[in-house]
């Protein structure tokens, strides 16, 4: 955690408790395609969020993988992450959905109450790829019910700052930051003021970033 003295421009009427993070994206295997060859091998769709540096990396890798072995053949297209949900449901609906895709692990549940994922267990066991790669945490964010559902893919230090300015104006002690989610909420709701109309003019916290919870 890290704090700051009060270093708001005069112009800005709102200050609050910055929550930072890059939320984990991740990998998961959805409904299998009808599966086709090229040159001998099985075609895999991969259908990923990130664009820019992100997806050009990605490319790198799939193209590496390609290169590595002569089983299959994964097809990397690039869908803007603003874009993911809305193709992935549509394809789902439509019976036609990637191997699989890469999108934000905060959408898991919905995706599993739905039925539209595949649970990875028995692939994992059949590969060898132990959980123990990585970190409880955030392995834990990729399972439900009992299943894992999808693989990290880049997961990310979380951090939180805030102003120790408004922590003492608001009666708390800027070197007792929150440690649990119950009170970030509550020192939220200290550091929120309204003016007499009840329209917020200082926010205490804004969890406005899928997965800030993780």
């Amino acid at each position: 955690m890290n704090s700051v003295e009060d270093s708001r421009p005069p112009y800005s009427a709102i200050a609050f408790v910055l929550f930072v993070l890059l939320v984990s994206p991740i990998a998961i295997g959805c409904h299998p395609s009808e599966n086709s060859n090229e040159n001998g091998k099985t075609i895999l769709k991969y259908w990923e969020k990130w664009t820019g540096t992100e997806s050009a990396a990605m490319k790198e890798i799939v193209g590496a993988y390609n290169s590595s072995q002569d089983l299959y053949h994964v097809q990397y297209m690039e869908v803007g992450g603003s874009q993911i949900d809305r193709k992935l449901l549509l394809s789902i609906a439509g019976g036609n959905p990637p191997d699989i895709a890469g999108f934000w692990n905060d959408r898991i549940v919905d995706y599993v109450q739905n039925g539209a994922l595949l649970p990875l267990d028995p692939l994992m066991e059949d590969s060898g790829m132990k959980p123990e790669r990585y970190l409880p945490r955030v392995m834990d964010s990729c399972r439900y019910e009992g299943f894992t559902w999808g693989l990290p893919l880049t997961p990310a230090t979380l951090a939180l700052f805030y102003n120790r300015k408004l922590f003492r104006e608001a009666g708390l002690d800027p070197d007792s930051p929150p440690r649990t989610i119950a009170e970030l909420d509550a020192y939220a709701e200290r550091l929120t003021k309204r003016d007499e109309t009840g329209r917020i003019i200082q926010l205490g916290f804004s969890p406005d970033i899928p997965g800030w919870w993780n």
